[in-house]
């Protein structure tokens, strides 16, 4: 557990934009192997990252040009009420796995509130160096189909993240970045 919280923690400082695209794989291959924390490679990614659009991030074609076969268990998928209560509250097999849930904000209302993309793309690159290990995903918070979803979490900030441990049956809140809904 403290491995993959270190782990996220380093990356939390990277970010990404979601979907591995040729210029995002381009970004995780340059990345210092030997120093998660290498400045001058964080203060350029961040730049970059922090230049994506809310579209870029979450709804532009060309997120996934060239990694279209990505399959859910490795990558980060926008998780709704309905796919909620299909994975956790159903007949279905219940998760082996952990997963990692962020409630974010795929439209931003200032411009300047870009922790929601920050944090979904950090969880990218987490979801490609875990492989299916630990599943991701981002519960659009203002949408009204998932209200119940966010009261469920009692959500007073965003973005707001969860870690679910099915092993352990707990749900550890992780929140990074928050700003007042």
């Amino acid at each position: 557990m403290q491995k993959f919280i270190g782990l996220l923690a380093s990356v939390m400082l990277a970010g990404s934009a979601l979907g591995l695209s040729p210029t995002m794989r381009e970004w995780r291959d340059t990345r210092p192997k030997d120093d998660p924390y290498e400045f001058e490679w964080l203060d350029k990614w961040y730049d970059y990252a922090m230049s994506l659009s809310d579209y870029e991030a979450y709804d532009s074609p060309e997120i996934y040009e060239g990694d279209e076969g990505r399959t859910e268990e490795t990558d980060v998928i926008e998780l709704t009420t309905e796919k909620y209560l299909e994975i956790f509250h159903s007949d279905k097999p219940k998760p082996t796995v952990p997963w990692y849930i962020s409630f974010i904000v795929k439209k931003r209302t200032l411009e300047h509130f870009t922790h929601s993309v920050h944090v979904t793309n950090s969880m990218r690159f987490l979801a490609d160096k875990y492989e299916g290990k630990v599943r991701f995903a981002y519960v659009d918070a203002h949408n009204p189909k998932n209200e119940l979803l966010k009261l469920s979490y009692y959500l007073v900030t965003l973005p707001n993240s969860f870690l679910i441990t099915p092993e352990e049956g707990r749900v550890y809140e992780h929140n990074v970045l928050s700003t007042n809904l």
